[in-house]
């Protein structure tokens, strides 16, 4: 994959969260709000869901910096949480 996230990958990961949960996007990384913990409830901006990829990553990541819930493809994220969306990724 190298720097950048995989384009699929990212419209299955917006599909999944809420856009007023979205924060900070780049290339190589999208912030949200954990749609599994929450984040704080201290500090409701908080997004520390993100999914990311490093040059020596083979896929993209899926992490919170939160709860510490890693899944490390895309197809773990939606088997999980939206199993529904499962058929239409694959």
């Amino acid at each position: 994959m190298g720097n950048k996230l995989d384009p699929l990958n990212v419209k299955y990961f917006k599909l999944v969260i809420p856009p007023q949960n979205l924060g900070k996007e780049t290339l190589c990384d999208i912030a949200a709000k954990c749609i599994l913990c929450g984040d704080s409830k201290k500090n409701p901006n908080k997004k520390r869901l993100h999914l990311y990829t490093k040059p020596s990553y083979r896929n993209d990541v899926i992490h919170c910096f939160n709860c510490g819930i890693t899944f490390s493809s895309m197809y773990q994220f939606l088997k999980e949480v939206r199993p529904d969306l499962l058929n239409i990724y694959l």
